[in-house]
Protein backbone atom coordinates (compact mmCIF):
# COMPACT_ATOMS: atom_id res chain seq x y z
CA UNK A 1 0.00 0.00 0.00
CA UNK A 2 1.28 3.44 -1.24
CA UNK A 3 1.71 6.31 1.11
CA UNK A 4 -1.46 8.41 1.07
CA UNK A 5 -2.95 12.01 1.66
CA UNK A 6 -5.82 13.83 2.60
CA UNK A 7 -6.58 17.37 2.90
CA UNK A 8 -8.36 19.39 5.29
CA UNK A 9 -9.08 21.12 8.50
CA UNK A 10 -6.67 18.80 10.91
CA UNK A 11 -6.40 21.92 13.56
CA UNK A 12 -6.64 19.78 16.37
CA UNK A 13 -2.97 17.62 14.92
CA UNK A 14 -1.85 20.81 13.83
CA UNK A 15 -0.95 22.48 17.13
CA UNK A 16 2.64 22.93 17.76
CA UNK A 17 3.88 22.33 14.15
CA UNK A 18 6.66 24.47 13.22
CA UNK A 19 8.88 25.13 10.01
CA UNK A 20 10.69 22.17 9.04
CA UNK A 21 11.88 23.23 5.39
CA UNK A 22 10.67 24.60 2.19
CA UNK A 23 9.20 24.07 -1.01
CA UNK A 24 9.40 26.04 -4.66
CA UNK A 25 6.16 25.58 -6.28
CA UNK A 26 3.26 28.14 -7.23
CA UNK A 27 -0.02 27.79 -6.28
CA UNK A 28 -2.27 26.83 -8.82
CA UNK A 29 0.26 23.66 -8.80
CA UNK A 30 -0.47 23.21 -4.83
CA UNK A 31 -4.15 23.29 -5.25
CA UNK A 32 -3.98 20.64 -8.53
CA UNK A 33 -1.90 17.95 -6.15
CA UNK A 34 -3.18 19.27 -2.82
CA UNK A 35 -6.76 20.33 -3.34
CA UNK A 36 -8.12 23.77 -1.65
CA UNK A 37 -5.94 25.34 1.20
CA UNK A 38 -7.65 24.82 4.15
CA UNK A 39 -7.43 28.93 4.75
CA UNK A 40 -7.43 31.49 2.17
CA UNK A 41 -6.49 33.23 -0.48
CA UNK A 42 -7.57 36.09 2.09
CA UNK A 43 -5.21 38.72 1.36
CA UNK A 44 -6.45 40.23 4.67
CA UNK A 45 -5.11 37.70 6.88
CA UNK A 46 -1.95 38.41 9.06
CA UNK A 47 1.50 36.34 8.71
CA UNK A 48 -0.11 34.10 6.20
CA UNK A 49 -2.80 34.43 3.17
CA UNK A 50 -3.25 30.68 2.73
CA UNK A 51 -2.49 27.62 3.92
CA UNK A 52 -2.93 23.53 3.87
CA UNK A 53 -3.34 21.01 6.16
CA UNK A 54 -2.04 17.74 4.76
CA UNK A 55 -2.80 14.55 6.80
CA UNK A 56 -0.38 11.63 5.44
CA UNK A 57 -0.80 8.17 6.03
CA UNK A 58 2.03 5.50 5.71
CA UNK A 59 1.54 2.01 5.61
CA UNK A 60 3.99 -0.23 7.99
CA UNK A 61 5.51 -3.78 7.28
CA UNK A 62 3.10 -5.12 10.90
CA UNK A 63 -0.27 -3.98 8.70
CA UNK A 64 -0.29 -0.92 11.08
CA UNK A 65 0.07 2.42 9.67
CA UNK A 66 1.80 6.25 10.96
CA UNK A 67 -0.05 9.29 10.64
CA UNK A 68 1.79 11.81 9.89
CA UNK A 69 0.41 15.76 9.75
CA UNK A 70 2.63 18.68 7.46
CA UNK A 71 1.50 22.26 7.13
CA UNK A 72 1.99 23.86 3.84
CA UNK A 73 1.71 28.20 3.76
CA UNK A 74 3.24 31.93 2.96
CA UNK A 75 4.98 33.20 5.60
CA UNK A 76 5.25 37.13 5.87
CA UNK A 77 5.07 36.79 1.98
CA UNK A 78 3.48 40.75 2.26
CA UNK A 79 -0.53 41.30 1.44
CA UNK A 80 -0.78 39.57 -2.06
CA UNK A 81 -1.81 36.17 -2.38
CA UNK A 82 0.91 34.04 -3.59
CA UNK A 83 -0.07 33.11 -7.27
CA UNK A 84 3.32 32.47 -9.20
CA UNK A 85 6.88 30.92 -8.26
CA UNK A 86 7.67 31.16 -4.73
CA UNK A 87 9.34 29.36 -1.80
CA UNK A 88 6.40 27.84 0.66
CA UNK A 89 6.96 26.68 4.25
CA UNK A 90 6.04 23.35 5.48
CA UNK A 91 5.99 22.63 8.70
CA UNK A 92 4.99 19.61 11.06
CA UNK A 93 5.85 17.94 14.56
CA UNK A 94 9.44 18.22 15.68
CA UNK A 95 9.71 14.33 16.39
CA UNK A 96 8.97 13.49 12.90
CA UNK A 97 11.76 15.32 11.71
CA UNK A 98 12.24 16.27 8.23
CA UNK A 99 9.68 13.76 7.14
CA UNK A 100 6.78 15.93 6.73
CA UNK A 101 8.97 18.26 4.27
CA UNK A 102 10.00 14.88 2.52
CA UNK A 103 6.30 13.74 2.18
CA UNK A 104 4.91 17.02 0.64
CA UNK A 105 7.85 16.59 -1.42
CA UNK A 106 7.54 13.21 -2.71
CA UNK A 107 3.61 13.84 -3.31
CA UNK A 108 4.62 17.16 -5.47
CA UNK A 109 6.90 15.57 -7.43
CA UNK A 110 4.69 12.64 -8.03
CA UNK A 111 1.91 15.13 -9.40
CA UNK A 112 4.89 16.95 -11.29
CA UNK A 113 5.77 13.93 -12.88
CA UNK A 114 2.92 11.90 -13.40
CA UNK A 115 0.14 15.01 -13.74
CA UNK A 116 -2.48 13.17 -11.18
CA UNK A 117 -4.08 15.75 -10.09
CA UNK A 118 -6.38 16.45 -6.72
CA UNK A 119 -9.33 13.91 -6.62
CA UNK A 120 -11.10 15.57 -4.63
CA UNK A 121 -14.66 17.74 -4.20
CA UNK A 122 -14.52 20.32 -7.13
CA UNK A 123 -11.90 23.51 -6.27
CA UNK A 124 -13.91 26.39 -5.37
CA UNK A 125 -11.22 29.12 -7.39
CA UNK A 126 -11.79 32.65 -5.67
CA UNK A 127 -10.62 34.56 -8.05
CA UNK A 128 -9.18 34.29 -12.12
CA UNK A 129 -7.08 31.47 -12.79
CA UNK A 130 -4.39 32.40 -14.26
CA UNK A 131 -0.67 30.69 -15.63
CA UNK A 132 2.86 31.09 -13.70
CA UNK A 133 5.44 33.12 -15.52
CA UNK A 134 7.87 31.38 -17.21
Amino acid sequence: MAVQFENGDFQHLTHMTSRSGEISANYYELVDCFGPPVDGPDEDMDKVSCNWDILFTIPEDDGDSEEIVATIYDWKCGNLTPRYDMNWHVGGHSRHGSRPLWLVMDALEEYRTNGEPYKGPPLPYDFERVKPHD
